[in-house]
């Protein structure tokens, strides 16, 4: 686990799971990857926006960074991984 990611779920941690499930997700449906770790972690945080997306109505809280995530392209979300990867 990287500290973006925690830092991510650390006001609702069950996100966590759910990241988890998006990275183990692409992992097994793109077995070759050639730039693994990054399509992994997109679609770990594809998956909680997702679900925090759908739940805002339903007690999940207003969440500045997962907002802004939110608002992201699939590019400028593969440029925030490569960020917090280095």
């Amino acid at each position: 686990m990287q500290a973006f990611q925690i830092d991510l779920t650390k006001k609702k941690p069950a996100l966590l799971i759910n990241f988890i499930g998006g990275w183990i997700k692409s992992c097994l449906e793109n077995p070759e990857e050639k730039d693994a770790d990054i399509a992994t972690n997109v679609s770990g945080l594809k998956s909680i926006i997702k679900v925090y997306s759908a739940n805002r109505a339903n007690g999940i809280k207003k969440n500045r960074k997962l907002e802004k995530l939110r608002k992201m392209t699939d590019k400028e979300l593969e440029k925030y991984v490569l960020k917090k990867l280095e």
